[in-house]
């Protein structure tokens, strides 16, 4: 019995049946994104492509980006996923322009290292109050890195990435105002900074209240006993991690 072709069209219309809906919201399509990475489920990455295309206007950069950080565990598929993370980044998704951003400056995604190179993503990411991307404009600027060391510059996007929720940025605002770096000392910003970073268990910010409890440095109030117990929770932290 011969073959029965099938006309490319009434494949594609098949293929398509065969493909879930798109989905209406943000939250269906990242959990495909994490399955993706996590199971390496072929089709997967086939219904996000799908998704990219055919979801609603607001979801298309959504899908886009999921696909590319799907494509992104796999080394052989670099180059598609910068074409989609560069997609879903030029259609305004943030998370995307911070990954385009990471990875030129250390090197992933088949890039050399370039920082300067990676800074126009950080920007477009940071425009949107991303943390990360905030908090690598911020460091760039504090230790120089492809530009001038620019403490006040460095203190501002500190700021703004610690309002954003960055535990990490608020432990280097802490340091800033204890040290003076781009503005005069401040001992209660840094109490302030270093208690809201410990708060949300970044591991050195919380060793740094720690010792606070301990000695009384930034104008702290000692309590040996809280500080035991900060010492305890810092541990368990670090272990968990």
């Amino acid at each position: 019995m011969r073959p029965r072709l099938v006309a490319p069209g009434l494949l594609a219309l098949a293929l398509a049946a065969c493909t879930p809906a798109p989905p209406r919201d943000a939250a269906a399509i990242e959990a495909l994104g994490m399955q993706a990475v996590q199971t390496r489920d072929a089709g997967a990455p086939r219904t996000l492509q799908h998704w990219a295309g055919a979801a609603p206007a607001s979801l298309n950069a959504l899908a886009a980006r999921e696909l590319g950080l799907a494509l992104a565990a796999d080394p052989a598929q670099a180059d598609q996923a910068r074409r989609w993370l560069t997609q879903a980044a030029s259609a305004g998704d943030a998370e995307a322009a911070w990954t385009l951003g990471d990875a030129q400056r250390r090197g992933g995604l088949g890039w050399t290292p370039d920082p300067a190179t990676a800074r126009p993503w950080f920007e477009r990411a940071a425009a949107a109050e991303h943390p990360a991307a905030l908090l690598a404009l911020a460091r760039a600027a504090r230790n120089g890195e492809a530009q001038p060391r620019d403490p006040v510059a460095a203190l501002a996007l500190l700021q703004r990435a610690s309002r954003a929720g960055s535990a990490q940025a608020m432990y280097l605002l802490s340091q800033a105002y204890a040290q003076g770096e781009g503005t005069a000392p401040d001992l209660a910003l840094a109490r302030h900074w270093l208690e809201q970073a410990a708060e949300r268990h970044h591991p050195p910010a919380m060793q740094d209240w720690a010792l606070a409890l301990e000695d009384g440095r930034l104008g702290v109030t000692r309590d040996v006993e809280a500080a035991r117990e900060q010492w305890r929770e810092a541990g368990e932290e670090r272990r968990n991690r």
